[in-house]
């Protein structure tokens, strides 16, 4: 029930590079392997999507983003490096 309600809870997402070139995607709850560098992901919620800027990732290691629904606003937490 747990993966059922999680995989209908998910939402398209994009790793995009400096010059705003997808280099990964997927959708949230399932890890994306990108190479060691800053970026800007993009969660393609209904409605306006979400920006998350200067997301780091170091070689070797992981960067989690979490967002959590607050009132009416979408928190960002970032994980990592």
């Amino acid at each position: 029930l747990r993966a059922s309600i999680q995989q209908a809870l998910a939402v398209p997402f994009d790793v995009l590079d400096a010059g705003g070139q997808r280099v990964a995607g997927g959708i949230t709850g399932q890890p994306v392997r990108v190479p060691e560098g800053v970026f800007t992901v993009v969660v393609r919620a209904a409605g306006t999507p979400i920006t998350i800027r200067d997301v780091r990732v170091r070689a070797g290691g992981f960067t989690k983003v979490a967002l959590r629904k607050e009132g009416q606003e979408i928190g960002v937490r970032v994980i990592g490096p």
